[in-house]
């Protein structure tokens, strides 16, 4: 079982590392909010169509379990996309993304204190090495304010707390989970949509809804099914594997996105981008023959 939670959450790293090429797809037609919120719709369509088709039964046992639920759902499935939307806009991309992979740190440590998780031996070094290869992936420096960065912090701890949360609602399935995530989504992003980038949605600008072409709501749909693929093979993996363990796992991502600019845009890596991507694959062996 915990070899099929380690495959589910490499499927998982896998689709988030293609995000990036498909936000800059959509980025001159559809402004960034509004891009989150309409691949949320599309990815809580198919968690409905999907959990109709397996008959999933989607009540929770009891009001607490509701709670837990929608707030992960909410913090960690929505507002995490807003802040780190909020962050790239306030600070440098590689500081933005550096300070949210800190949540490969916070993880670990949430699990031992809320889910008495036992960490390891081999976890505390995947954890640094993880750390420091990020660290030469995204080089972050310095920059005149410290707001984007708050931001990209506050998107880190929400992660984690949705790791951590979908853990302790495991006795559900990942479809159920996926239902709920991606309705809490679709509420959170589309209320901070409509209030943020109102003339989108009414038709008073240039890049208003009605002058997206064919072509760029085909990426969104593959998109949303992208999204809905994630989170699914996310919400599995965590059923069997660690919070800790699963969150460096999930480090694919960034190692996923830098092969795809390096394919697509020819973005060529220096040195300190190639160590940095052994030196997370490094850790993910770490964790993997550990967990196994």
């Amino acid at each position: 079982m915990k070899n099929k939670g380690i495959i589910y959450l490499v499927f998982a790293g896998v689709c988030y590392g293609i995000m990036g090429l498909l936000i800059r797809l959509l980025n001159n037609q559809i402004p960034p909010f509004a891009q989150v919120f309409l691949r949320y719709v599309v990815a809580f369509s198919l968690a409905c169509l999907f959990a109709i088709q397996h008959k999933t039964n989607l009540k929770m046992n009891s009001v607490k379990d509701y709670i837990v639920m929608f707030s992960i759902g909410i913090l960690g499935y929505g507002l995490t996309n807003a802040l780190f939307t909020l962050s790239v806009i306030n600070t440098t991309l590689a500081n933005a993304e550096f300070l949210f992979s800190t949540f490969i740190i916070m993880t670990p440590l949430l699990g031992i204190f809320l889910l008495k998780e036992r960490p390891g031996k081999f976890l505390w070094s995947a954890v640094i090495l993880a750390t420091f290869g990020t660290y030469l992936l995204f080089k972050p420096s310095g920059t005149n304010g410290i707001q984007g960065e708050i931001f990209a912090l506050i998107a880190a701890v929400f992660t984690s707390l949705y790791y951590i949360g979908s853990r302790n609602l495991k006795k559900y399935s990942a479809i159920t989970l996926m239902v709920y995530s991606t309705l809490s989504g679709v509420i959170s992003v589309g209320l901070i949509s409509l209030l943020t980038e109102t003339s989108f949605f009414i038709n008073t600008s240039n890049q208003s809804i009605t002058s997206v072409s064919p072509f760029t709501w085909l990426i969104v749909l593959f998109f949303g099914a992208d999204n809905f693929l994630a989170w699914l093979f996310l919400n599995k993996g965590f059923q069997t594997v660690k919070a800790g363990v699963g969150s460096i796992i999930l480090l694919l991502e960034p190692i996923i996105g830098t092969l795809t600019g390096i394919i697509i845009y020819k973005e060529y890596p220096v040195l300190a981008t190639i160590l940095g991507i052994f030196a997370i694959l490094g850790a993910i062996i770490l964790v993997i023959k550990e967990e196994k």
